[in-house]
């Protein structure tokens, strides 16, 4: 007799006071009209107060318009446009498949990678994280139809099992998990304001073309910033091709030309070395930089940008990296800012290549950078650095959530 597993009903962590088990049924069970939009383009217009969206306008729970976003007029909306209300979720079938928002009201019509779910026989709240459980993603993604562009279905939607609690339960897990996504949001939005903060300081901050002060700068600093060559701020060595030197019992990072992130951090790979007579040559020393002067793709997300390192004795350079070792009018800190911002404009005008770019450091080092005095460098590459440290911590703090929220999904969602 062959014994069959039986379904586990209920979720590994629940609240208090619920033991019944889950139903199993299919998410078409939860709404009472699912649709998508119009097949086809609309007239745009440029007097149209209508949104024609689609599902990449749909983020974190958000129907967002952008610059991008065409306008129609009213008289184009179908009756399904006209018929979103309070209990409306979107979701992507096309593209960005699965990215969810909440229907809020918006002015909007339809377009054919958008599907609606009018849900009234689910809680909406518990729908909407439903449609978010790995389950229900990897169901949608193992049913997907078309060739060179996937398309979920309308039929797969209505016919993806699940599995729901009473209304009760589905009210307390709705509840939970928006509370989570507020905070999640919160956290969103606080990077968000860091970084456009640090933007804002990074123009201010630093003089603009033609001009000799910053329009931004700390009380006491009165004087004219200077134009230098990199080459009189700093010295340099070069890096070397160490790949036969690797070893996985090294005692050495290595930086090399995937090393380099787009927010000119430290990307480890993995890659390790051994210290020996070539590898010992390009150790990098606390307070140096090192500066990448390749960029495997053509519009330049990398190169020309540097890394400070702020331990002795941790890395060695690979080839097509350069050290640089700033003398004692240069305050390291500062120059991480300075060499990944102004200087580094400069530098993207210089590359050679086509579809992989290059500079030669010879030629950076010819480059100019205008810097003030040592101290007011020092009060810079402070400000910098905090802001650096603030925005990392939000980061951090935003992943933490966003994880968090995935493993919770998993242990009470059944």
């Amino acid at each position: 007799m062959i014994k069959m597993n039986k379904e586990k009903l209920t979720p590994n962590i629940r609240f208090g006071g619920f033991n019944a088990d889950w139903k199993k049924c299919n998410l078409g069970d939860g709404a009472v009209r699912i649709g998508d939009g119009l097949h086809g383009t609309p007239q745009y217009s440029e007097t149209g107060k209508v949104a024609f969206i689609n599902g990449n306008n749909l983020v974190n729970g958000k129907i967002i318009i952008t610059k991008k976003t065409k306008f129609v007029q009213e008289e184009q909306q179908s009756k399904k446009d006209k018929l979103l209300n309070n209990d409306t979720i979107l979701i992507s079938i096309n593209g960005t498949i699965g990215n969810l928002a909440y229907y809020a009201g918006e002015n909007v019509m339809l377009g054919k990678s958008t599907s609606f779910l009018e849900v009234t026989k689910f809680d909406k709240k518990f729908m909407y994280q439903l449609l978010q459980t790995n389950k229900i993603k990897n169901y949608f993604f193992s049913n997907l139809t078309g060739s060179t562009i996937k398309n979920l279905g309308l039929n797969t939607i209505r016919e993806t099992p699940c599995f729901v609690p009473l209304s009760e339960e589905q009210i307390k897990l709705g509840l939970f998990f928006s509370k989570m996504d507020n905070i999640i949001t919160l956290e969103q939005q606080l990077l968000k304001d860091h970084k456009q903060l640090k933007k804002a300081m990074l123009q201010k901050m630093f003089p603009q073309k033609g001009e000799t002060v910053p329009r931004v700068r700390f009380a006491g600093f009165t004087d004219n910033w200077e134009q230098r060559k990199l080459s009189e701020l700093a010295s340099h060595r070069g890096g070397t091709a160490i790949e036969k030197h690797f070893s996985e019992s090294g005692k050495y990072k290595v930086i090399s030309i995937g090393s380099y992130g787009t927010e000119s951090k430290y990307v480890d790979q993995g890659i390790r070395v051994m210290s020996n007579e070539v590898t010992s040559k390009r150790i990098v020393r606390k307070n140096e930089l090192t500066m990448v002067l390749n960029d495997k793709t053509a519009n330049g997300t990398i190169i020309g940008r540097s890394l400070l390192i702020e331990s002795d004795d941790e890395f060695i350079i690979n080839q097509r990296t350069e050290i640089i070792s700033p003398k004692n009018l240069f305050d390291p800190k500062f120059a991480y800012v300075v060499l990944n911002h102004p200087f580094r404009e400069k530098v993207k005008k210089i590359v050679q290549g086509g579809t992989q770019i290059y500079v030669n450091y010879s030629a950076v080092e010819n480059l100019t950078i205008t810097i003030p005095l040592k101290e007011e460098q020092e009060k810079i590459g402070d400000f910098f650095k905090q802001l650096d440290e603030t925005i990392n911590l939000h980061q951090k703090k935003l992943e933490t959530y966003q994880e968090l929220k995935k493993a919770m999904l998993q242990k009470m969602f059944v």
